[in-house]
């Protein structure tokens, strides 16, 4: 049976956790999750668990490819969209930055 390393990691403002496997070729990312102790390390669930491997999202069912990294990701504390919103109600004043010309310079 051949193998391959891949690796769980979770990288949040206050939890920074991540564990290294050596796993049979066509293991899925369910598979890998079973495997490692990722619901005490983040205090989250099946139900609110998402999942991605290099930034990209990816299900429970993907198989996995030598050296990925399975990515776990927090729910979204505030609606991206709502935000957005919020700031053009306020004439986008967040994101002040001067013009091109004066940051240049001469």
């Amino acid at each position: 049976m051949s193998t391959m390393r891949v690796s769980v990691v979770c990288a949040w403002p206050v939890l920074v956790w991540r564990r290294e496997l050596d796993v049979a070729v066509g293991t899925t990312v369910a598979e890998v999750l079973s495997r490692v102790p990722w619901q005490e390390a983040t205090g989250l669930d099946e139900d609110t668990l998402r999942t991605g491997i290099f930034g990209r999202r990816v299900g429970a069912g993907e198989i996995l490819r030598p050296g990925d990294r399975i990515e776990l990701y927090r729910p979204l504390q505030i609606d991206p969209k709502q935000v957005r919103r919020e700031r053009a109600g306020d004439g986008g004043n967040h994101a002040h930055r001067p013009p091109l010309s004066a940051a240049t310079g001469p």
